[in-house]
């Protein structure tokens, strides 16, 4: 594992998400996480898989598998940007994993680089969400 040093230090930064859909509104990605030394990290489950899914104005982030036990594990998401809406998006809420409270998150929704689709941006420290807790995320349309 993470040795205390170096997990103090690492606590300080953020994992940033960046999100590009397509032209139906989807988007798909998987994350994977180990400690890059061990060489049977996967037969003995000490590993990580996160699934990231957008669709229907919703992000699911969930877990393949949760096996990886580490300070790496409580970084917090810092900025989160989503491109390719095709028109604005606001009212963005999260529901942790296990909970029915929707959480309000400070977001804006800016016209972008190609000055016809727009990005969603959750600036750093919006959300207070380690990257070991599976959650949902949407909007609506504005």
């Amino acid at each position: 594992g993470i040795n205390a040093e170096y997990g103090e230090r690492f606590s300080r930064f953020q994992f940033g998400l960046i999100v590009v859909l397509t032209k139906d509104g989807a988007a798909n990605s998987t994350r994977f996480f180990d400690d890059g030394q061990s060489a049977n990290s996967i037969s003995q489950g000490y590993y990580t898989l996160i699934n990231y899914a957008v669709a229907n104005e919703t992000m699911a982030v969930s877990f393949e598998k949760n096996g990886y036990k580490d300070d790496l594990m409580n970084l917090k998401y810092g900025a989160i940007h989503i491109y390719g809406f095709t028109t604005k998006v606001s009212d963005v809420k999260v529901v942790r994993d296990g909970s029915s409270d929707k959480e309000a998150v400070k977001s804006s929704c800016l016209l972008a680089d190609d000055g016809v689709t727009y990005k969603l941006v959750i600036r750093e420290n919006s959300v207070d969400i380690a990257l070991k807790e599976a959650f949902t995320m949407s909007w609506t349309k504005s």
